[in-house]
């Protein structure tokens, strides 16, 4: 029936990570629960490791890497394909969708689902700017709800837009469960970092702050995860600051698992983020996280010294400082690590997002009646 399909719906990016995982990882465990409503995804690109997943869920891959013809391909799919409740993440697909919706007359209801950081997002260009101009004053107030991943993003969205204008609640992201490395778990004092290596990852202050570290211990490691735009550039400043040696890039892996067991300490000198989602599955591996104290997310995660410190963005002194603190103490609280990894199960996390929907269904169907 019309009324119990929900169709989420992911940006194009080149890699399945971030906000593709949590989706995935959503859909996956809401689909395994009792509810009032099938899930749906349309991905806007394609995405290899999909093929390898255990998907319970009905999904689509559009092939898209450009905003602009995910625009095309998804008004395409709305014309075929009816849905009472359109889920979107983050607030620039948002926006084009909702618009979709009034363009085809479609009788479907928006939530936006936020990911990142608007404020840094919509900097990027004058036609970020004047979207999120148009999805403050003329999207927000008409959509239904809208989901934030940390609750520190969900309150300055509530100051952004006001108590009025739109519904605005904080929902955990789901964390996948990784697998430890038995044979190598908890060996070394290794430093480890995972991100896509772009600007706002802020990986080039993590390699200033170690070659400071490195001048105390000719012996750190580090390894960096991932790939992206940047990789050159820090490899060759790498050799500039004479670490070269001492610093490892794997490039992009879909599971960190390997690395993140042979580590004892996790470095995320993110400059702006949504949640963080890579400081969750470091502390599944016990890890005690160095962090920088960005918007969003990493201040809703470390809230004591067990769990990790804290430092100012772009501050590589402080950095480098927390760095030789955390690898200096014997620092113990493994079970508030712990405990914080239990708050982002995907049984857990699955059964909230689920019981918001149906919820939201619900406040829809009255609606309908009322009317």
């Amino acid at each position: 029936m019309q009324c119990n399909k929900v169709l989420y719906i992911v940006p194009p990016s080149r890699q399945f990570a971030g906000i593709e995982r949590v989706v995935h990882e959503l859909s996956n465990g809401m689909s395994c629960l009792e509810k009032e409503f099938e899930i749906e995804v349309y991905y806007s690109s394609n995405y290899q490791e999909l093929k390898n997943e255990d998907v319970k869920y009905k999904f689509n891959m559009a092939g898209c890497l450009r905003i602009r013809d995910a625009f095309f391909s998804i008004a395409k799919f709305l014309r075929i394909n009816k849905y009472k409740l359109i889920v979107v993440a983050q607030w620039e697909m948002t926006t084009l969708v909702f618009l979709l919706t009034r363009i085809l007359g479609l009788n479907s209801s928006v939530i936006c689902h936020l990911h990142g950081n608007p404020w840094i997002e919509k900097s990027k260009s004058r036609i970020n700017s004047f979207l999120y101009f148009f999805f403050k004053k003329i999207v927000a107030k008409r959509l239904v709800e809208i989901f934030c991943v940390s609750s520190s993003l969900a309150n300055k969205m509530t100051e952004e837009l006001g108590t009025e204008t739109v519904p605005i609640s904080y929902l955990p992201n789901p964390v996948r469960k990784l697998r430890k490395d038995s044979a190598h778990f908890g060996q070394k004092k290794e430093f480890v970092t995972v991100g896509r290596l772009s600007y706002q990852k802020g990986h080039d202050t993590l390699l200033r702050a170690f070659s400071k570290f490195v001048n105390l211990h000719p012996e750190a490691r580090l390894t960096v995860v991932g790939d992206g735009p940047l990789r050159k550039y820090l490899e060759d400043l790498t050799g500039k600051l004479n670490i070269r040696d001492n610093v490892l890039f794997t490039g992009f892996v879909s599971d960190p698992s390997q690395f993140l067991s042979h580590a004892k300490y996790f470095c995320f000198p993110s400059r702006w983020e949504g949640f963080g989602l890579a400081l969750i599955e470091a502390l599944q591996f016990d890890l005690y996280l160095i962090s920088t104290d960005c918007d969003f997310g990493p201040a809703d995660i470390i809230k004591s010294d067990d769990v990790g410190v804290l430092s100012p963005v772009d501050d590589v002194d402080a950095f480098f400082n927390n760095m030789v603190k955390a690898y200096s103490d014997e620092f113990t609280g493994s079970e508030q690590r712990a405990k914080v990894v239990e708050k982002f199960s995907i049984g857990e996390v699955s059964r909230i997002h689920a019981e918001n929907i149906n919820r939201i269904l619900f406040g829809l169907k009255n609606e309908i009646s009322s009317d």
